[in-house]
């Protein structure tokens, strides 16, 4: 039986995929989970013009992602912390990242787009990295000055 997945299952087939089942499967298992459709002549039409639309969609994200990252690439930050030394009393996190890039460029960052989370734990430079989507990435500068106790 030809079905269209509607989520990806594990051995069987990706969303969006048209592949041929037995029929017991699809009828016990895929059917009633509400993971794939038969695949009818309508419902394959359907299918592909929702996968290009994905496409056109993950096209303008990406177009986006290039104009935030031509931005944000080398931007440099300063970050004021209170320090003892060179070691700050409390990191700089990736809130205060965003915040500080909310107030120079105006774009606003996802918790998530810092990889493996920030905390910044020393006064000087430091280079961090964000992910904007698939393979694109920026690379902040941020300068942590020590302000007085």
């Amino acid at each position: 039986m030809k079905v269209i997945f509607l989520e990806n299952v594990k051995g069987a087939g990706r969303k969006g995929e048209i592949k041929n089942v037995a029929d017991g499967y699809f009828q016990n298992f895929l059917f009633p989970k509400k993971l794939a459709v038969m695949a009818t002549n309508d419902a394959v039409r359907q299918a592909e013009a929702k996968k290009q639309k994905e496409v056109i969609e993950k096209d303008r994200l990406k177009e986006d992602a290039k104009l935030v990252q031509s931005k944000l690439d080398g931007l440099s930050l300063e970050i004021k912390g209170k320090a003892q030394g060179t070691k700050l009393y409390a990191s700089i996190t990736a809130e205060d990242l965003i915040k500080a890039v909310v107030e120079k460029v105006k774009i606003r960052l996802e918790k998530s787009s810092f990889a493996g989370g920030v905390h910044l734990k020393e006064v000087g430079n430091h280079l961090v990295e964000i992910r904007l989507s698939e393979g694109l990435k920026a690379t902040l500068r941020v300068q942590i000055i020590a302000s007085p106790v």
